[in-house]
């Protein structure tokens, strides 16, 4: 004879199926209820702190399933009943399993927040966000780390994303940088790379394009340094925008952008989509979507020889790097003008150096008078460079 073990339902469970069943053969006009009084017959194997038993299949009554439907008419059950959820078995008999209380999500109401810029993790107790370049900490937090990696997955499944594998994560794996359907950009640090626990951020997408005069009126630079900047988008001038880590260099190139001619052809390189072009002719690409196999040069310095082939009227890279400065200062040099990018300096000496550095890091050869002639075409190549301080105000423009 086949055995099979199962848990036995709490007695307010029973009385709940026994009540479903009775009102259902009332429904149906069949008085023969006899059977429910050996409902749960059995021989019982076990104390009650298991509920499990062990029961013959021959000593479980035999009734039609359509018996266990709900009524039709709904009745109000039990306060207690909604904390329940039915399941059939393998054997088709019913079982209760205590329904988890889902925790609230703590970001639902910061990523509805459009005053917050930034949302920072750091485990599942300290939640910081960022409003106006201040950081502020928040009462809000995670029930505990299981509940925070289960919202870092729902995230992660908005773009077709699965959390890694933990325990254990590799550490390819143990950092992710996402951008959301809605262009927030998610960087998420799993252990052991983080070894204090996860660490989430969520970089919000600014929805309002901003111009030149927005900035003014923000104070972020004058009217007078507005209408010099303006005046170089329209001749089509390269121009470097740097500044600390936060500044607003991508919201200040975003706004120089916003001044570009809407007839003009324009080319964006980027590794992940910040730059919000309003106009028609704008052709996006992404380096880091590109998996060229065998290639000797990065994915950037295709990017930018495509640019120079199509010969488009304007060339935006998100941020200069060392795999596509060499390039990028080429382009310049070659003749493409209207290029604009951003650079991690803090003045226009410190920019110029490490453009030039950037350059000879991507350089085969590395000797002074190859640096002569990067630091002539860099001279010859850039027009204008703007420093932004961390309070995300212009604090020089310097000209060519």
């Amino acid at each position: 004879m086949q055995e099979k073990k199962y848990s036995i339902p709490s007695a307010r469970s029973r009385m709940l199926i026994k009540r479903n069943t009775l009102r259902t053969l009332e429904q149906q006009g069949n008085t023969d209820d006899t059977w429910l009084n050996d409902m749960y017959s059995g021989s019982l194997t076990a104390v009650s702190q298991t509920q499990e038993h062990t029961v013959q299949y021959e000593d479980l009554p035999t009734m039609p399933l359509s018996l266990l439907k709900p009524p039709s008419v709904p009745y109000a059950l039990p306060a207690h009943a909604g904390e329940y959820e039915k399941l059939l078995d393998e054997d088709k008999t019913i079982k209760f399993e205590k329904r988890k209380k889902s925790s609230p999500n703590p970001l639902t109401p910061l990523l509805a927040d459009e005053t917050i810029s930034v949302i920072t993790a750091l485990g599942p107790h300290r939640i910081y966000v960022e409003r106006d370049g201040v950081v502020q900490h928040t009462a809000l937090r995670f029930a505990d780390e299981q509940h925070m990696l289960a919202i870092i997955e729902e995230l992660l499944h908005t773009v077709g994303c699965t959390l890694p594998t933990v325990p254990p994560l590799s550490s390819q794996t143990a950092i992710t940088d996402i951008r959301l359907p809605d262009g927030t950009l998610l960087t998420v640090a799993l252990p052991p790379s983080a070894p204090n626990g996860p660490a989430l951020t969520l970089r919000k997408s600014r929805r309002n394009v901003l111009t030149l005069q927005d900035l003014v009126k923000r104070g972020m630079l004058t009217q007078a340094q507005a209408k010099t900047l303006y005046t170089h988008v329209q001749a089509r001038h390269n121009i470097i925008v740097c500044g600390h880590v936060g500044s607003g260099r991508t919201t200040f190139l975003n706004a120089l952008c916003a001044a570009i001619p809407t007839h003009e052809q324009i080319v964006t390189i980027e590794d992940f989509a910040e730059l919000q072009l309003q106009h028609p002719q704008v052709t996006v690409l992404h380096a880091q979507h590109l998996h060229m196999e065998r290639a000797e040069h990065s994915t950037t310095q295709d990017l930018i020889a495509y640019a120079e082939r199509v010969r488009a009227n304007r060339l935006i890279v998100g941020e200069c790097r060392n795999d596509g400065a060499l390039a990028l200062l080429q382009a310049m040099y070659n003749g493409l003008n209207g290029v604009m990018t951003t650079l991690y300096a803090t003045s226009v000496k410190d920019c110029l150096m490490r453009f030039e550095t950037l350059c000879l890091l991507a350089s085969k050869e590395h000797s002074p008078a190859i640096a002569h002639l990067l630091r002539a075409q860099i001279a010859q190549s850039v027009h204008v460079v703007v420093v932004l301080s961390p309070e995300h105000k212009v604090v020089d423009v310097e000209e060519e």
